[in-house]
């Protein structure tokens, strides 16, 4: 027996080691292969860049870029020690100092880099002129500090307006300011000169009790061209940019959606762009499905532009789905946004912690391009009634930037307008690019073009959960493009996801919950309709015993009236058949409504009911207890026999639901979406919205396993908490072939 007990024990730990190990997992990061490095000074940090091992610089404290300074990053990320939002998107405490500062009157370029800030602004420059190419300025920022992502120049004001328009110049071509937040210009604060150019200003966040500017707050010139505006939340003016203090925004190619001003009283604040008194002009750009919240109702209006002042706004040949407060000029403009975007999502506005707004909305998906802008395809099946023009972008002289088109006018003459810079003669060469890569067609309106053909967007977002952190996934939601035969994605072009979830300290990850999206496979739907059908009879049914009940009551009530009287009014008998009249009518018209059910006809058909008139003389003179009392045990019996297959529908209902979670379990299987997995990897195939579940750590328990075998042998094992008991079978302990239970 002593052997028997040896290789038993042996056994069990072998398998105990692992149990314990796989329980483990969850509870610890996995840690990147990707080698990071600390830098604190100009020079280490160029060392770092040139490194090729390298691919995260983490920066302990502001470094200042010098006249001349060039970045070639080669893709690598350069951050805080702690960023001011982590990778889920929930604000937490960063950092506090800035990543990057330009000398006084320097000329900086940067190249190739992902910049992540603390909870102050990630990059300023007050007087220099910085250019950023392949830029991405990212999870920086707090509800504490302006310019979430970048600040650009010094505020100067005379009568209230900034004067410093011409002493600082940020450039940023290709490149992105995203998922960052402030008391109020949540991406960007613009008091200088900003040029963007082909770039995204995307799911920023102005989260103070009255912050403007989602994207961005502008009281300087800003001269956006083929840019996506995209998914911006404030709390005061402008949910995308908010132009200000003497102000002004140029826009040319652009797409604004999806923004939101979340406030109370800011119906003319703007979801999209807020002007207050300052100079907004656009060309061939897109203002559709911006909305303005009320914080306290959570009524949701379209709101695009908002003038809160003044009326100097003009658009030309754009698509511009409202305005309010003031006068804008629209010339050659269109408001029909109906279908306009190839995908929708379901959109809520995000607190600081992550929390959501209870109002929700349709907003455009969003997704990237090849070098990591946001953009949102259009529909190519979208009927617009307008066209867009040739564009011209010229910013070679920081001092004279110039933004024009040229359109024909109804002799065939060329028509050149300026809205930006002085007058020159127009250029051979218009903007020829879109933000999704592919080349721009004169007559397209906003920054991107269509989807194309058979591809589909699917967006995968994780909320916010309590106790853990998530990786891969984010509480913005982020969308794909896959291409797709029918419900089924091309094996050439699957997309893969992986999320990780960390718990805090105390807890571990029990599971992931799919709030939406759990199935899509045609067994699943099937076995849903059928639920759905179940659950219309279990009702019609439940509603049939209500009714019957009532009018029995009813009846009875007359009966008791005349037993308990020595003279029946002819009133009072009327009322007794006609209540009586009304049970034959519904248990006759039940032999229609139940026809599937042969025993409920056979009850109703066999009592022969037929209803009586309700004629003073036929009254008067009629005998109705026998026959009301014929309908009352007619209708008892027929609820009997309801109340039967209520219980027997309630059974299927039960049933049908264990094998509609067996069908999604299935589809999920084939995806790699397993609830118990961390991490979990699976194929983007459908719009999915789910959380990660933890849950506090229990005391340690001990299991006592008990063998099959004469004399009886027993093992008590301890476990620590968190492990699943489930995992361990009959079959996963032997004592010489014989199972433990």
């Amino acid at each position: 027996m002593t052997n028997v007990k040896k290789n038993f024990r042996s056994a069990l730990s072998v398998v105990m080691c692992i149990c314990m190990l796989i329980g483990l997992l969850p509870a610890f990061e996995l840690q990147s292969t990707a080698l990071s490095t600390s830098v604190s000074t100009l020079s280490q940090l160029v060392s770092a860049l040139e490194d090729s091992s390298v691919n995260e610089i983490i920066v302990t404290q502001t470094i200042t870029l010098t006249d001349g300074t060039e970045l070639y990053a080669n893709g690598k990320t350069v951050r805080a020690q702690v960023t001011g939002v982590d990778e889920q998107g929930i604000v937490q405490t960063g950092s506090t100092y800035n990543v990057f500062k330009t000398a006084a009157n320097a000329t900086v370029h940067i190249y190739d880099m992902t910049i992540m800030g603390g909870s102050v602004s990630a990059v300023v420059n007050a007087t220099g002129k910085l250019y950023l190419d392949n830029v991405t300025i990212t999870r920086s920022g707090s509800e504490e500090n302006a310019g979430g992502g970048i600040v650009n120049g010094v505020q100067k004001l005379q009568n209230n307006k900034n004067v410093n328009h011409k002493t600082a110049y940020v450039v940023m071509k290709n490149s992105s300011i995203v998922r960052n937040v402030a008391i109020y210009g949540g991406g960007f604060m613009n008091y200088g000169t900003l040029i963007m150019d082909g770039c995204s200003l995307s799911e920023n966040r102005s989260i103070n009790a009255a912050g403007g500017g989602g994207a961005g707050e502008n009281e300087g010139y800003a001269y956006l061209n083929n840019c996506t505006v995209a998914n911006n939340t404030s709390s005061e003016i402008g949910g995308g940019i908010n132009v200000c203090k003497g102000g002004e925004l140029y826009i040319m190619n652009c797409t604004f959606t999806g923004n939101v001003t979340y406030c109370n009283g800011g119906s003319n604040y703007g979801g999209a762009v807020g002007d207050n008194d300052c100079v907004v002009k656009a060309v061939n750009s897109i203002f559709a499905n911006n909305y303005y919240i009320n914080k306290s109702t959570q009524t949701v209006t379209p709101n695009d532009i908002g003038i809160y002042k003044g009326n100097d706004v003009t658009a030309y040949n754009s698509i511009v789905g409202t305005v309010s407060g003031g006068t804008a000029t629209l010339e050659n403009c269109s408001n029909n946004t109906d279908g306009l975007f190839a995908a929708y999502v379901t959109g809520n506005v995000l607190a600081g912690d992550g929390t959501e707004s209870t109002a929700d909305f349709s907003k455009p998906a969003v997704v990237q391009n090849a070098s990591g802008e946001l953009y949102t395809p259009v529909n190519g099946d979208y009927q617009g009634d307008i066209a867009g023009v040739p564009t011209y972008f010229d910013y070679t002289d920081l001092d004279n930037i110039r933004m024009y088109f040229t359109d024909e006018d109804g002799e065939g003459n060329t028509d050149t307008t300026f809205f930006a810079g002085s007058a020159v003669e127009p250029t051979d060469t218009p903007v020829g690019n879109a933000l999704d890569d592919g080349s721009r067609e004169t007559t397209l309106i906003g920054s991107s073009n269509s989807l194309g053909e058979g591809k589909t967007i699917y967006t995968i977002k994780v909320v916010a959960s309590e106790h853990g952190k998530i990786k891969g996934g984010t509480i913005y939601g982020d969308s794909y493009i896959v291409v797709s035969d029918g419900s089924v994605v091309s094996v050439e072009e699957v997309v893969t996801v992986t999320l990780e979830a960390t718990p805090d300290s105390g807890y571990y990850f029990d599971k992931w919950e799919i709030l939406e999206g759990a199935s899509e496979s045609s067994e699943a739907a099937s076995i849903a309709a059928e639920i759905e059908a179940l659950k219309a009879q279990k009702t019609a049914i439940t509603d049939a015993v209500t009714e019957m009940a009532d009018q029995k009551d009813a009846i009875n009530e007359n009966i008791s009236y005349g037993d308990s009287t020595s003279y029946w009014y002819t009133s009072d008998k009327q009322t007794l058949v006609t209540d009586t009249n009304k049970l034959v009518n519904t248990l006759n018209g039940y032999k229609t409504s139940f026809s599937s059910y042969s025993d409920v006809v056979s009850a109703i058909t066999t009592a022969n009911l037929s209803t009586k008139s309700t004629s003073s003389s036929s009254v008067r003179s009629g005998k109705f207890k026998t026959w009301c009392n014929t309908v009352i045990t007619t209708a008892t019996s027929v609820t009997t026999l309801l109340n039967t297959h209520l219980t027997e529908v309630q059974a299927a209902i039960t049933a049908k639901q264990a094998e509609y979670e067996a069908a999604i379990a299935a589809a999920n299987a084939e995806t790699g979406i397993n609830p118990g997995n961390n991490p979990m990897e699976f194929v983007v195939n459908r719009n999915l919205s789910l959380k990660a579940d933890f849950v506090a750590t229990a005391p340690d328990y001990t299991v006592t396993f008990h063998s099959n075998t004469e004399p009886e042998t027993t093992v008590t094992q301890s476990f620590a908490a968190g492990h699943y008991t489930q995992n361990l079978t009959a079959n996963t302990f032997t004592n010489e072939g014989q199972p433990f239970l």
